[in-house]
């Protein structure tokens, strides 16, 4: 119940405003603290400085995914997971391991599997890694790909989120109508656009579908 409602808290933010600030840098930091983007993906961080700079951006209203694979200090194993629970009030995890996300779901917080996807071979094998360690968001790198997030939005109820390469006002938008609830942007100056295009009726819809409701390879 407490994952459902977190969930569901993220897909409310994404819905009044999918653009999503991916912080790499001390600039992106402070652009994204001034900035009214409400949800947030912590790149590049470090142990010594990720708790105050979750804690800022937490004051400010934001929702933090930490990038746990390019946490500087922190190595890419379950226990991590831990350390983000506790010594942050970080929202969730981004991740491209699949025993980070099980232990992010036990200890309630929300996981995003990054899913890089060079080629045929890299879909179906997303497909299988999906169906194996059910995280609560997916992020499709590079982004500017619509037909393959209709594809995986058709095989999976699980939320797709759009991110890299999308440097373009049309690029966004295409990703938002091929069925992304969100895409994430290193760029301040796409923060704060309008971008929403689904109304809350049609999401919910998408959360109720049945697993795999479309494709089956």
């Amino acid at each position: 119940m407490i994952m459902n409602n977190a969930k569901k808290e993220i897909l409310e933010l994404l819905h009044c405003d999918p653009l999503i600030a991916a912080i790499r840098d001390e600039n992106g930091f402070r652009a994204a603290l001034e900035s009214n983007i409400p949800v947030i993906f912590l790149l590049n961080s470090n142990i010594l400085s990720l708790a105050q700079q979750c804690e800022q951006l937490a004051a400010q209203n934001k929702k933090v995914f930490v990038h746990i694979d390019l946490v500087d200090g922190l190595s890419s194993v379950p226990v991590a997971v831990d350390f983000i629970s506790q010594m942050t009030p970080a929202a969730g995890i981004l991740t491209t391991h699949g025993s980070i996300i099980k232990r992010a779901a036990e200890l309630n917080l929300l996981s995003i599997y990054r899913i890089f996807m060079l080629d045929g071979v890299a879909l179906q094998r997303a497909k299988r890694n999906i169906d194996k360690t059910r995280p609560n968001f997916l992020e499709i790198m590079p982004g500017m790909m619509p037909t393959i997030i209709e594809r995986l939005t058709d095989y999976t109820r699980i939320p797709v989120i759009a991110g890299g390469l999308l440097t373009q006002d049309v690029d966004i938008r295409n990703a938002l109508r091929a069925g992304a609830v969100g895409v994430s942007s290193t760029n301040p100056d796409l923060w704060g656009r309008c971008f929403s295009l689904q109304a809350p009726d049609a999401q919910a819809g998408q959360e109720e579908r049945p697993e795999h409701a479309g494709e089956k390879g």
